[in-house]
């Protein structure tokens, strides 16, 4: 009987956001002959429920942050504290399941491989994120990237754009995200104040700066058409979301914005509405232009970041520059008048979705990476 590899997953975080999702999403789908998961979580919540529903070991170890907005001298200290701590429970984990290779989801994490390094196993990082290179840290950003490079095995890209932030290549792989999504289960949801025949324009995600929603907001002013109407879905930061509620109030867009808050069935809004918006600023992939692909639903997205690399310009939607209400509200318009263009490009985006983002594929790549770590320990 050949020997299965047994995996330590570190997430960053307990909830269900893009990463994690993307990380249940490997977990799930690994090769149980071949690979045996061990999950670590930072405290309960729905992803460790999830992981229990398909019965995978986990447990669960709180890893300090190291990449935080505006950290302090008092934080540090006590990161410091909190990493010593990790890393003797990490480490007794490690010990006691017997674990092969340890691979951790984000940056913001370094437990998996300072423990990696002590034990002298193999480390794969998992980036997910386009950090600003003003962005205010313990260490210097150079050195961020350097240290993950030096503590890896294997490090794992999301996108080329994340992947251009680090000088060594040599055991870089650029592995775009895929999506384990079964659209037959996905179903249309009434939408609040929708009329017959409104076009519905979707943008899914945190309510943060960087996401940019007051674009789509400010687009919205320009497209005069009443039947045009914004979803906003997500929750964050609240000072931001107070922002955009006033920025709609000023522009008199109260009866064509409608912020949904979370929503469990996400999906469900984008599969009911008519295409996607996406303004991030630099948007490390984008999950949900998949989510798009798969509803067949045309996006429009900034031509920056990951999303340059998904959407096919014209063809699958549209790509636009950053910070352009005016180019966002043409595009809309454009779809609007024009369904059956806007109804073929979504055709588009499924055939490539299915050709290019396959489950399937992008586990075995996944696999792969975890069994040249691991053979050249």
């Amino acid at each position: 009987m050949v020997k299965k590899i047994k995996i330590l997953f570190l997430s960053h975080s307990s909830e269900m956001n893009g990463a994690e999702r993307s990380l249940f999403d490997i977990v799930k789908n690994l090769d149980k002959k071949k690979f045996e998961p061990v999950v670590v979580l930072p405290k309960k919540g729905r992803l460790k429920d999830e992981f229990d529903l398909l019965g995978i070991k986990n447990y669960v170890v709180q890893c300090p942050w190291w990449v935080k907005i505006n950290p302090n001298i008092f934080n540090f200290f006590y990161s410091l504290f909190r990493e010593i701590i990790s890393c003797i429970l990490i480490r007794n984990i490690v010990k006691k399941e017997m674990i092969d290779v340890i691979y951790s989801n984000t940056v913001v994490c370094f437990t998996g491989a300072i423990v990696s390094k002590l034990l002298r196993r193999p480390h794969i990082w998992h980036i997910r994120e386009i950090l600003p290179q003003d962005l205010k840290f313990y260490f210097s950003y150079k050195w961020l990237f350097r240290f993950v490079s030096n503590n890896s095995k294997r490090v794992i890209a999301i996108s080329s754009a994340v992947g251009n932030q680090f000088k060594r290549k040599d055991n870089l792989k650029i592995i775009h995200n895929a999506l384990d999504l079964n659209i037959s289960k996905l179903k249309k949801v009434e939408i609040e104040m929708k009329n017959k025949g409104d076009f519905l324009v979707c943008c899914i995600g945190s309510l943060q700066k960087r996401k940019s929603q007051e674009d789509a907001i400010r687009a919205l002013s320009f497209v005069k058409n009443q039947k045009v109407k914004l979803l906003i879905v997500g929750k964050g930061i609240k000072e931001y979301e107070d922002y955009l509620k006033d920025l709609v109030r000023k522009l008199g867009l109260e009866e064509r914005v409608i912020f949904m808050g979370f929503r469990y069935d996400a999906l469900n809004i984008l599969y009911s509405s008519d295409l996607l918006v996406l303004p991030s600023l630099n948007e490390p992939f984008g999950r949900v232009v998949l989510e798009a692909m798969a509803c067949k639903k045309p996006v429009i997205a900034v031509n920056k970041g990951g999303p340059s690399e998904v959407v096919r310009d014209e063809k699958t939607g549209f790509l636009v520059p950053p910070r352009d209400p005016k180019a966002i509200a043409e595009k809309i318009l454009f779809l609007y008048v024009n369904k059956e263009v806007a109804r073929e490009m979504g055709k588009e985006g499924y055939r490539i979705f299915i050709k290019d983002f396959n489950y399937n594929n992008y586990t075995k790549k996944i696999e792969k990476v975890i069994l040249d770590s691991y053979s050249s320990k």
